[in-house]
């Protein structure tokens, strides 16, 4: 439990310091009013649910061990997503497209559809390691309230540190590295289990 309680810690830090770089990026191409602001954080919040929707449906169908190894994927597929955000969100979307595209559900469809993949895979993250450590009932509830407490600690604290200290000090570019490294953390840590 305390490899995947500091798994689920640095994929929660991960995901917000994402969250932060892309909602910089494509505030150049959404604007940065309330109402692209609340365009990019619905199609980041619409990503994660359709991930833990996607996700709960395969770890039921998964034992322990291949849920676990699920964990790791998709947290090595945010690691990938998040390497390839810049060239794709902010080179190409928000750099490529500012100011061509300016309908609100224009804008929400083409944020949606560059975060959707990264956000499905943080979405799913939960669900599969629910079932990883679901091999009794007893003191589960327990394990999946720290296990998702620890994430929500992560995310704020990646928030809080993200948008205050890494950015302004390592970059989109940086950031999203750091990101991507703890994301490969989180899947190693899942893998020493197997």
């Amino acid at each position: 439990m305390p490899r995947l309680m500091l798994a689920f810690f640095c994929s929660g830090f991960a995901a917000l310091l994402c969250q932060i770089v892309w909602q910089r990026m494509l505030g150049i191409f959404a604007g940065s009013d309330t109402i692209s602001a609340a365009l990019v954080v619905g199609a980041f919040l619409s990503g994660l649910g359709l991930g833990s929707i996607i996700g709960a449906r395969i770890a039921d169908r998964l034992s322990p061990r291949r849920a676990l190894a699920g964990f790791a994927l998709a947290e090595l597929g945010i690691a990938l997503c998040a390497l390839l955000s810049k060239p794709f969100l902010y080179d190409g979307l928000a750099i490529g497209m500012a100011g061509q595209v300016d309908h609100p559900i224009a804008i929400f469809a083409l944020c949606f559809m560059g975060l959707v993949i990264p956000t499905t895979l943080m979405g799913a993250s939960l669900p599969l390691l629910c079932r990883a450590i679901a091999t009794s009932l007893e003191g589960l509830a327990e394990k999946i309230g720290t296990l998702y407490g620890l994430n929500t600690l992560g995310a704020g604290l990646g928030a809080l540190v993200g948008g205050w200290l890494v950015v302004g000090n390592l970059g989109f570019t940086g950031a999203l590295w750091l990101a991507a490294a703890l994301n490969v953390t989180a899947a190693a840590l899942a893998i020493t289990l197997m």
